[in-house]
């Protein structure tokens, strides 16, 4: 029955942009391309970014912070900003080129009546602090910079004593026969100056507390007893009995160095006394840190103490010969000389830019806290700070050595796995972070009609939202990036709707009218989807068919909008040129085309037919389909066809069982089910001027959805439209040939609101904050589509060329207007 094939070839394609609005393209069958727009810069990826910082000369010449990965938590934006760090030292160089005066705290305390640190005092604090906190600068040749390099500093200058040749345990006395404690000495005055040291960083709300000093002594060589007894009121203040845990500060200490008199048969299996009371006292385990020294090569220095009985309280840093900032003065150059004629003179002193490679626990303790306060930072004051500490601990490098808690403890500090998110993601369905979550991955806004064009994007601008990790930490994440929508698409299929040609075969007879078909376009599911796939497409070989039988007035079809027998073509003229289709065709109808429809036409008088239709199927594209959902919407119709040359008027009801005007949320964003819209339509054609004269206009209004089980709550007034007005005419010069000309708008959301509450903010008590966003869904621009086709035949060959216009493309006003031209020819074969 279908005796020809028809063999389409593009012979010549030409766009060119012109007017306002911004660049893209609509759905038409005929062969045709449009200019691609200017694509704008793309955001750097988090890969472009981890290899930006470690480029930077001050980040290659300081191999701790390659060890401890801090490269991808600055690539996240994560660098300490708005945290301040305490540090309790022997003193502080503000002046030293590492040390950024401007990020130093004015409450510090950095010399008193009885005590200012010269410049040897000062190097101690000074080296801690530049690994803590010291600054970046980008273009710089120094040999470091801070682990938290915007964050802020307390600084407290205390007298240290130097380390002694030998080791010497503190002693907190004996017990007597009664189990009291006898110590050799009184350690009252020790013990109020540590409470009121740590009073002062609770009194300036600091949340890291640096302590890279202690006393000798294994902490297995003590009792709890000892221990409560020598610091009662240091217990107290750091326990801090009445602040709940997320406001805790965290003392973070330098394990000690024990294992440097080896030699002497020291014990250093454990850390030192301070480093190490979390072991006994429970009311500081949560928030105080012991922190071992690791050597470049990644394993534990030798001079370094163990974590041993402290290994759950306890974490591996770098320490072993790290680049630290050195202060010099006129006074004291320190390991510099000050003679310009001494070959090792280097002009550093001149400006107190020098540096050193230092090891001890000391400088292991400042990575911590340098850690501490980036991801702090990086969740923006929402995890508590014993949820911190709990993070920095489950993150840790725990393979190879690092598995050896009687060493490593909770094993090396890792800043990009601290700044990632653990395990899978979720979405947050209530205000507690126990109550019900969803799929993060599967949360989206699906959009399968380009009827909103941009109004989404436009109405949510910069909003974000959180999701959260299995620790329960919360990231934010662009709202604008969980929806489909055809700005993000755009740019890939750019055109490609223009260059769509449908492929058929009809045949026709006084009895019947059959045709089939299929579009000659790939699959493109994660691209835009236009009416034309719509349209056009039904299983995955994209094949259709339409049969109507004139006998008896009843129609059928498969992957194909039902209105192809409706509205203007139930003129036979007009129904062979299903060019016409996508843009005279009932739009709502799309959201059935890859089903099945069929009707019937009845006679109610002498003046009027009834049109009854009946259309069910989905739009195979909708991106929920992904996860299996396969609901199909539905479309029941009745056309009211008057005789004479009258207008039709066609009524309807679509009902989508998961979205709304093709509007649907997966996951968190789950839509309303069973959504319905009514709709209206008037059409018709009549000989005028030797053509045909044609046109349509559609209006549908949807039910409010009001749903409240996820995030997006509503639904409401949502209103749209679609229109056409068109002419044809055949022989225009007296030969084979016929003019068409078109002007419509494709459907457009005229009005409409979506109400979504969104996540945004978690305190740290673990309530979940919610934002309430009411977006309109009108569109910034009304594309309207102008176009002209001419064609003609001779013999086997057909050829035609076609001039069109667009504005506002995808209704969207930030995209260029243009013109179009295409050429082409056929040859039956």
């Amino acid at each position: 029955m279908l005796k020809n094939r028809t063999l389409i070839v593009i012979l010549f394609l030409i766009g060119a942009c012109g007017g306002g609005g911004g660049g893209g393209s609509s759905p038409t069958p005929t062969v045709s391309v449009d200019p691609t727009p200017p694509t704008p810069p793309a955001e750097p990826s988090f890969q472009e970014l981890k290899a930006d910082f470690e480029s930077y000369y001050e980040y290659r010449s300081h191999w701790g912070l390659e060890l401890i990965n801090s490269s991808g938590a600055h690539a996240r934006g994560a660098t300490g900003s708005g945290i301040t760090i305490g540090i309790t030292d022997s003193g502080l160089d503000p002046t030293h080129l590492e040390i950024e005066e401007t990020r130093l705290s004015p409450n510090s305390d950095l010399e008193y009546d009885n005590y200012k640190p010269n410049t040897r005092q000062k190097r101690h604090g000074t080296m801690v602090t530049s690994i803590a906190a010291g600054g970046l600068d980008k273009s710089a040749k120094s040999p470091m910079h801070g682990v938290a390099f915007d964050a802020d500093v307390l600084f407290v200058a205390i007298q240290l004593a130097e380390p002694d040749d030998d080791y010497d345990p503190v002693d907190l006395g004996g017990t007597d026969g009664d189990g009291n404690v006898t110590p050799e000495q009184d350690f009252t005055g020790i013990d109020s100056f540590f409470s009121q040291l740590f009073n002062f960083y609770n009194f300036y709300d600091v949340d890291i507390v640096n302590n890279s000093y202690g006393f000798s002594g294994n902490i297995i060589d003590y009792t709890e007893t000892q221990v409560r007894n020598a610091f009662p009121l240091t217990i107290a203040e750091m326990s801090q009995v009445g602040t709940a845990d997320a406001d805790k500060t965290i003392y973070v200490w330098a394990a000690g160095n024990a294992g440097g008199y080896a030699d002497q048969g020291v014990d250093y299996s454990s850390p030192e006394l301070l480093p190490g009371m979390a072991h006994f006292i429970p009311e500081i385990q949560g928030h105080s840190i012991a922190v071992v020294s690791i050597d470049d090569d990644g394993e534990i220095s030798d001079f370094s103490s163990r974590c041993g009985v402290a290994q759950d309280y306890c974490i591996a840093a770098p320490g072993g010969s790290v680049n630290v900032a050195y202060p010099t003065s006129a006074e004291d150059a320190g390991i510099y000389t000050n003679d310009v004629n001494d070959p090792d003179y280097n002009d550093c002193i001149v400006d107190n830019s020098c540096y050193a490679a230092a090891g001890g626990t000391s400088f292991a303790a400042p990575f911590v806290s340098g850690g501490l306060a980036v991801i702090a930072g990086h969740f923006e004051g929402q995890l508590g700070n014993t949820e911190i500490v709990s993070r920095l601990f489950a993150t840790a490098n725990k393979d190879g050595v690092y598995a050896d808690k009687d060493i490593y403890g909770q094993g090396l500090m890792d800043l990009d796995a601290a700044t990632a998110p653990v395990g899978q993601m979720s979405a947050m369905l209530s205000q507690n972070l126990y109550g019900p979550m969803t799929s993060a991955e599967s949360t989206t806004i699906n959009l399968t009609n380009p009827a909103f064009g941009d109004a989404l994007s436009r109405s949510i601008g910069n909003q974000t939202v959180i999701f959260f990790d299995e620790l329960h930490a919360p990231f934010r994440h662009s709202l604008n990036g969980l929806v489909s929508d055809y700005r993000n698409q755009v740019r890939n299929l750019h055109g490609f709707d223009e260059m769509l040609a449908l492929s058929s075969q009809t045949h026709t007879t006084n009895d019947t009218f059959f045709e089939v078909g299929f579009a000659n376009f790939s699959n493109h599911s994660n691209e835009l989807v236009v009416p034309d796939h719509l349209l056009k497409t039904k299983t995955e070989n994209k094949e259709y068919f339409a049969y109507f039988n004139h006998d008896k007035n009843t129609f059928m079809s498969q992957g194909i909008n039902a209105a192809w027998t409706l509205g203007i073509f139930q003129d036979h003229e007009l129904r062979n040129k299903n060019q016409l289709r996508p843009k005279f065709n009932n739009p709502w109808l799309n959201f059935t085309a890859s089903g099945t429809s069929f009707g019937s036409i009845k006679e109610l008088n002498s003046s009027f037919d009834m049109a009854f239709a009946l259309s069910n199927g989905r739009n195979k594209f909708q991106s929920n389909e992904i996860f299996g959902e396969r609901n199909s919407s539905t479309v029941a119709l009745i056309e009211l066809q008057p005789k004479r040359a009258l207008p039709s008027l066609q009524m309807g009801l679509l009902k989508e069982n998961d979205s709304s005007n093709g509007l649907s949320g997966s996951g968190a964003l789950n839509g309303s089910d069973n959504q319905l819209t009514r709709f209206i339509g008037l059409t018709g054609s009549a000989r005028i001027f030797g053509g045909k004269f044609f046109s349509s206009m559609y209006l549908g209004q949807a039910e409010d959805s009001l749903n409240g089980s996820g995030m997006i709550q509503s639904i409401t007034k949502l209103r749209s439209s679609s229109f056409g007005i068109g002419f044809f005419r055949q022989s225009i010069f007296g030969l084979n040939d016929q003019i068409t000309f078109t002007v419509n708008q494709p459907i457009r959301i005229e009005s409409g609101n979506i109400a979504i509450d969104v996540p945004y903010y978690r305190t740290k008590e673990k309530e979940v904050l919610f934002n309430s966003l009411n977006l309109n869904l009108k569109p910034s621009g009304r594309e309207i589509n102008t176009k002209v086709e001419y064609g003609s035949s001779y013999k086997q060959l057909g050829y035609g060329v076609a001039l069109g216009y667009k504005s506002d493309p995808y209704h969207m006003k930030n995209m260029d207007d243009y013109w179009y031209l295409s050429l082409g020819f056929k040859i039956e074969i």
